[in-house]
Order: structure tokens, then sequence, then C-alpha cells
């Protein structure tokens, strides 16, 4: 375990959000001191942390005991020293996480204070959830900020693809509440995880998600409150997913629920013999001052229809959102994990998980994607995991001398 922070500059590959949540999560895990710096430094915005980077951040400081440096809106560089770890962690034992919040015993809250994506808050804080919680009963984690927002997992997504896949792969319950309490001038709203941790010593098994069968059907959801809007995008799916040859195709939602009055979130949603989830989605926001280009959404929604038949046609078994969600978890199942998508190599996001998992964990990835996890178990730390060692060393030794 090493005792200066593990150093990984924010600009590496996809130099997004995407480095600083896996790292957290896994420096949270590990118990391993990380110094992220030049943050986001590949963003047009000027980098640095946003409120939904912040807020996630401050939580699993709260979690775990950590000392940290430079937890600030627009902070550049960020060193995180969870309790009992490498790096001179914040004090305390390390052997377990803080869940003593406002709901009670292994219950707690995240509130981004923006419209942030709550969907990626809760990725930073999943693998925690899961590996680092063991102990009786589910968690109940709210997550209150933005739930259907540009660049970032969707509620439906979140529903329709990630759980789903979430579950194949072999994690334990989880399941989320519809949005709720949404405030339509602000579109924040806010969603109950209920997330089932590994039991202390449980690993997760290796899994492979390489054969995809045949399309089953194809759901499509539209969400505008614009009547005419969805009637539009939802004709022109229909038209171009029948062109493209996609049989059994169910419309799921036409209304948009709670969505902004301003937006149009389109999702398509492929499942397969084999229960492969992969999508595709657009989003895109509309003017309140003028009539919607009816045309320009038709365009929206056939290159939609485009976008999911490209994934399917190039091999993938997941989206390439998908991939890059499932990297963590490949890398501390205990085993050999593979995972198909359409990508030679994986996007940039996928590309730079693995990056932080090898630094992280130690883990390799071969060409093909494939990693022989770290076979992390529930409630350890490196710190634990040395201890193992070193008594099994000891019993070896024992019965060598006998």
């Amino acid at each position: 375990m090493p005792k200066r922070p593990v150093h990984l500059p924010g600009t590496t590959l996809e130099g997004g959000g995407q480095l600083l949540r896996n790292a957290l999560a896994l420096s949270s895990l590990t118990r391993t001191a990380v110094h992220i710096s030049s943050i986001r430094g590949n963003r047009r915005d000027g980098g640095g942390l946003k409120a939904q980077h912040l807020s996630g951040l401050l939580w699993l400081a709260q979690a775990t005991g950590a000392a940290v440096e430079g937890a600030a809106r627009k902070s550049k560089a960020v060193i995180f020293r969870p309790a009992g770890g490498g790096g001179g962690g914040g004090g305390g034992s390390g052997s377990g996480l803080n869940l003593e919040m406002e709901l009670g015993a292994r219950a707690g809250r995240i509130d981004i204070g923006s419209a942030g994506s709550v969907f990626l808050v809760f990725q930073a804080v999943l693998p925690v959830l899961v590996f680092g919680c063991p102990g009786q009963g589910p968690i109940s984690l709210t997550v209150s900020g933005g739930t259907t927002t540009s660049h970032a997992p969707s509620y439906e997504y979140a529903r329709q693809v990630l759980l789903p896949t979430l579950a194949r792969i072999g994690l334990p319950p989880i399941t989320l509440s519809p949005p709720a309490k949404h405030n339509p001038a602000t579109g924040l709203a806010e969603v109950t995880f209920t997330v089932t941790p590994l039991a202390e010593g449980a690993t997760l098994p290796a899994f492979d998600i390489a054969s995809r069968g045949e399309v089953e059907r194809v759901d499509v959801t539209v969400e505008a409150r614009s009547p005419d809007v969805r009637g539009a995008v939802m004709e022109t799916l229909y038209q171009d997913l029948q062109t493209l040859g996609f049989p059994d195709i169910q419309a799921l939602d036409r209304r948009g629920g709670d969505g902004d009055e301003n937006t149009l979130h389109i999702l398509l949603t492929l499942h397969t013999t084999t229960s492969c989830t992969l999508a595709a989605s657009a989003f895109q926001t509309l003017s309140s001052k003028r009539p919607p280009n009816i045309s320009a959404l038709r365009h929206l929604a056939s290159a939609t229809a485009k976008a999911l038949w490209r994934e399917w046609d190039r091999g993938a078994c997941v989206d390439r959102h998908m991939q890059d969600q499932l990297v963590v978890f490949q890398a501390l199942a205990a085993g050999r994990c593979s995972v198909v998508a359409a990508e030679e190599g994986g996007s940039l996001h996928t590309q730079t998980a693995r990056w932080v998992a090898a630094r992280m964990l130690g883990v390799e990835w071969d060409g093909r994607g494939e990693c022989e996890g770290a076979g992390w178990r529930g409630g350890e730390t490196w710190a634990s995991r040395k201890d193992n060692w070193d008594a099994l060393a000891d019993e070896v030794e024992e019965l060598e001398i006998s």
C-alpha cells in the first residue's frame, strides 16, 4: 500500500468527471490516498469541481472519515485521504463506513444543490455501497438533483438499462424510486436508491457479457410535454426503426412524466434473447419563446435510431455508455471478466476508467478489454488484505516446518 497519495493527472485520456468519480470510489474502498490534479482539465468550461462532483466527494469523505484538501467549487486539485489507509488518513479504524446520517443507520442523503446529474453522483458512490458496507440489510440513499440532463444517464436509462445490466453481472439487488418532489422551475427532483451490499468477505463472481443472441424488441421512450413534439418524434422513430429492420417496437411513455416542458428526451432500449440491454438516447432543449422546429426534431429522432443500429451492427452486447460504467466492477470482481461493446478498445471514457482501475488496483487489461479482477471482498481494504496474506503466509510456513 503506497505511503504517498496515488497521483492521477485529471487531463489523462477523457480528462473529465469519469476519472474523478472512479478514483474517489476506489480510494474510498481501498483506503488508499489519492491526489487528483488538473480536475476535468480537458473540459471547455474551465474544469474544476462542479456541484455534482463536490457533493459526491463530500459524502464519500464523511462515509470514510477522509481528510480532504481542495473540497470546494471550481477546485482544480483534490487530495483525498480516507481513514485507516496510507498517505495520512483522517483518523478512525477504516473498517467500515459511517452511514449514521439523516435517516438513521444505513441510510443517507446527498443534495447536489444544482441540476447536476443524480445518476453520475450515484455512479461515484455505488461501488462503495456494494463492497464497502457489509452489514444487516439494504442501504437507502436519496440523491437530489437533475434526473434527465444532457451528457448524463437519465432516470429511464437507469431503470431500463443500468439496473438490469448490473443485475445480470451478479450485483446484489438495487432498486430506485421514481423521481419525487420535482420542481419544474429548477428541474430538480430526488431519487431514492436502495442497494443491497455484499456480505462481509463475499466477492462479485467473474462475469462475461459476450453473447448477445438476437433482437427481441425495442422499447421507445419519448419524454416531452408537447403533444405535437411527442407525436412527430414517435412517428419518425417507428418508421426509421422498422426500416432498419428492428422487430416488435413498443412505446413505453409518450407523456414525459414530470419532465421539463422545454426539453425533449428520447431513449431507445434494445433487448436481446440473451438478456443483453443496450440503448441510444438524445436530449434537446426546446425554445420557450418560439414553436418547436418539428423538422429538426424529426432529424434528431432519425439520428437516434441510426445510433442504436450502429451499436447493434458493430456487434455490441452493451452500449458505449454502459461499458465504461462496468469497468470498475470488472476490476473488483473475482476472476476474468469480459464485456463486448461496439468500439474496439473501448470509448475514451472506458479507457479512462480502465486506466484508473489499473493505477488503483493493479489490474491489467488486454486488447479485448478483458481483465483479471482483484477479487475484492465485502468490507475489505488494502490493509486487511495485507493482514490476510500475512496470516496465510504464516500458515504455509508452519505447514512446511511441520
